[in-house]
C-alpha cells in the first residue's frame, strides 16, 4: 500500500507545529520573520528542521 499525502506530509506538519510553538514565545524569532533580526539558536534549529521536512514533501 502506498503512502497517502497525509503520511508524507506528517514530518512537515510536526516540524511546522514545533517551530510555530517556539515562534509564538520568542521575540527574536518574531523579529526575524520581519527581517529585522536573526532567529535565536533554538529557532534557527527548528526552522532548519522545518525546511528540511518541507523539502521532502
Amino acid at each position: 500500500m502506498s503512502p497517502t499525502w497525509l503520511d508524507v506530509a506528517q514530518p512537515w506538519r510536526a516540524a511546522d507545529a514545533a517551530y510555530l510553538a517556539h515562534w509564538g514565545q520568542c521575540p527574536a524569532c518574531k523579529a526575524a520573520a520581519t527581517g529585522h533580526a536573526d532567529r535565536c539558536a533554538t529557532g534557527q534549529h527548528l526552522h532548519h528542521t522545518y525546511l528540511a521536512a518541507l523539502a521532502t514533501t
